[in-house]
């Protein structure tokens, strides 16, 4: 075999390899999770709550995930039953998260409360 053809195939299955390393990485990123980072005094005052706050807490997360902020959030029944919890459910959880000054509510007659993650970051700027 000639030295060209052995760096020939040396090159080959280098790239198959990085291409193969690229495949797995889209894979692990591939499926649904939460963006953080969440902090952790945040999500410990959810998991404290009663019902299915923490539940809620992690659609509003999610949510958050998708469309890259904290303000102004619009999380609906489909979204929230994806993560078990259910329409009066959902009402309970956001009234227990903004008592405990997780969230704020910005509600509309007729319309889905608008929410707004209430982190130690956005104390300071409001």
């Amino acid at each position: 075999m000639s030295e060209f053809n052995q760096q020939s195939d040396i090159a080959s299955t280098l790239t198959q390899q990085s291409v193969d390393r690229h495949r797995r990485k889209r894979a692990r990123r591939a499926g649904q999770f939460l963006k953080g980072p969440i902090p952790l005094n945040w999500w410990t005052k959810a998991a404290a709550l009663p019902g299915k706050a923490l539940a809620f807490a992690s659609a509003v997360w999610y949510k958050a995930g998708l469309t890259k902020t904290t303000t102004n959030l619009a999380v609906g029944e489909e979204l929230a039953k994806e993560f078990g919890v259910h329409r009066r459910a959902r009402y309970r959880a956001q009234h227990e998260l903004q008592k405990a000054g997780l969230i704020s509510l910005d509600q509309k007659p007729g319309c889905l409360p608008r929410i707004s993650l209430i982190t130690t970051t956005n104390r300071h700027n409001q």
